[in-house]
C-alpha cells in the first residue's frame, strides 16, 4: 500500500538533497584539487587546474620521493597513527568494560579513578 506524498515533503527532500550534495562537494573538492594538481605537469599546472589534470605526469611524486628524510617522516607518521589508534581503542574498550559492570557505575570512585588517565592517554 502506497501513501500519498505531500508536496512539501517532496520539496524538502529535493532541497535537502541539493544542500547536502553541495556540502559534500565543498568538503571533497579540496582533496580532488590536490590530487589533480599533483598529477598534472608542473609547467602546465602553473596556469591553473580546475576539475581535471593538465598533462598527466608522475614527476611530482618522483621529486618528493627523492627528498632526504622522506622515509623517516613516513615511518614517524605511520607509527604515530598506529600507536594513537591502538591506544584510543584500548582506552575506549577499557572504559566500555568499566561502565558495563554493575559494581562500578559511572559516578563511583572506581570509575573516576580510571577516567582521567584513560582520557589523557587517548588524547
Amino acid at each position: 500500500m502506497f501513501r500519498k506524498t505531500h508536496p512539501s515533503r517532496i520539496a524538502f527532500h529535493v532541497v535537502n538533497t541539493i544542500v547536502l550534495g553541495l556540502m559534500a562537494l565543498i568538503c571533497l573538492y579540496p582533496f580532488w584539487y590536490i590530487l589533480i594538481y599533483s598529477l598534472s605537469d608542473a609547467t602546465q599546472a602553473q596556469s591553473g587546474v580546475t576539475f581535471w589534470f593538465k598533462g598527466f605526469s608522475l614527476n611530482n611524486f618522483a621529486k618528493v620521493m627523492q627528498l632526504n628524510g622522506i622515509g623517516s617522516a613516513l615511518f614517524i607518521s605511520v607509527a604515530r597513527t598506529l600507536s594513537g589508534t591502538l591506544l584510543s581503542v584500548f582506552a575506549c574498550t577499557f572504559m566500555g568494560y568499566l561502565f558495563s559492570r554493575r559494581s562500578c557505575p559511572p559516578g563511583s570512585s572506581c570509575t573516576v579513578r580510571w577516567w582521567s588517565p584513560c582520557m589523557s592517554a587517548a588524547a
